[in-house]
């Protein structure tokens, strides 16, 4: 779950365990200062895209839904990992119709690795 200036405000344990998190660690952190793209990765678009979708959300205030997208993570010993997300976001609005919180749902899609059988 999401602040409006997207700052992590909580996060269910699949989500933490998928990225490799510890909620007490991101809480309260800009969601692009805890998953920033691969700085290894000269193409992503990870950041860029997820924010664009974020924005449509406040924006519109209604869901936005991105297709699969490659968004590398950080291991928790600080390698880099190549993985793929759907991600849907679901505005809560307050009593007044403003977003209040940003529900960010995704789904790990990412291929098994090949290991060499047919």
């Amino acid at each position: 779950m999401l602040a409006p200036d997207f700052g992590i405000l909580d996060a269910n344990p699949a989500f933490l365990t998928a990225t490799q998190t510890d909620l007490l660690a991101i809480s309260h952190c800009p969601v692009f200062d805890v998953f920033p793209d691969n700085p290894g990765d000269p193409e992503a678009t990870g950041v860029r895209n997820a924010r664009a979708s974020l924005n449509t959300v406040l924006k519109h205030k209604q869901a936005h839904m991105m297709p699969a997208q490659r968004y590398d993570i950080r291991t928790r010993d600080g390698a880099w990992e190549e993985r793929s997300w759907k991600a849907a976001s679901i505005p809560v609005l307050d009593d007044s119709g403003e977003v209040e919180f940003i529900i960010v749902n995704v789904e790990d899609v990412t291929p098994p690795p090949r290991n060499g059988r047919a």
